[in-house]
């Protein structure tokens, strides 16, 4: 028969209960959700986005290597997933912006428009533009 002492008195035939600390969070994965939302708010910011996909990706690997210490999975998984959001946002944009540069000094004005442009001279007579 084993008895344990429990700091106030003898325990009757049972091995006191431990307490473990309770498991954390990781904080790479919250940093990844910060910078992941803060890529959405800022229209694909490329500088918080491509960081939050990669700290998500090591959060990830931290929290399955830390034996039930570390939690936050799911934090990382919306980190990566709103990094990549604004990643992708931010790519078409530029690309919407880099063609409106590239290809708006080419467009024609519309022959409408000018069909119907008509000047009118000081003298009264009036011509077509």
């Amino acid at each position: 028969m084993q008895r344990y002492w429990d700091g106030t008195a003898w325990t009757a035939h049972s091995q006191p209960l431990t307490v473990t600390p309770p498991a954390e969070t990781s904080g790479k994965a919250v940093l990844s959700l910060v910078f992941g939302i803060a890529s959405l708010l800022f229209c694909g910011a490329f500088i918080t986005g491509i960081p939050a996909m990669i700290l998500a990706r090591m959060a990830k690997k931290d929290i399955q290597a830390s034996q039930g210490r570390l939690t936050g999975e799911g934090i990382g998984t919306a980190g990566f997933v709103t990094g990549l959001i604004g990643t992708i946002v931010g790519t078409v944009g530029l690309a919407l912006v880099a063609g409106l540069f590239i290809f708006g000094s080419t467009v024609e004005l519309n022959s409408e428009f000018q069909e119907g442009c008509i000047v009118l001279n000081p003298d009264g007579t009036s011509q077509d533009c």
